[in-house]
């Protein structure tokens, strides 16, 4: 699975477009976008990866292999300069990470 989002950084308000390519769901339950706003580095996502109010559920949508999402940066989601967008399909996840500017 390929993953990539558009654009890779920006501002709170910067609504981010995320898509997945090669995703193989067959019944349409085994998918997921999520975002981990709680920073870049990995001890930060690690610290903050089962706080609910850190991790974003995203609605998807999948059309054949291809999973679409967007996601609009809220300020309060630029607090540590980044975090990671996540898509699952089935077993496999795949993270691209965005930064945020001010």
């Amino acid at each position: 699975m390929v993953v990539t989002i558009s654009p890779t950084s920006g501002p709170a308000g910067t609504t981010v477009r995320i898509t997945a390519t090669g995703c193989i769901d067959p019944n349409g339950l085994n998918h997921a976008v999520g975002f981990n706003w709680g920073g870049l580095d990995q001890n930060d996502q690690m610290a903050n990866r089962n706080n609910p109010n850190i991790v974003v559920t995203i609605p998807a949508t999948l059309s054949g292999d291809t999973i679409r999402a967007t996601h609009t940066v809220t300020q309060e989601e630029t607090a540590f300069g980044g975090g990671t967008f996540f898509v699952q399909c089935g077993t496999t996840v795949r993270a691209v990470s965005f930064t945020s500017t001010r």
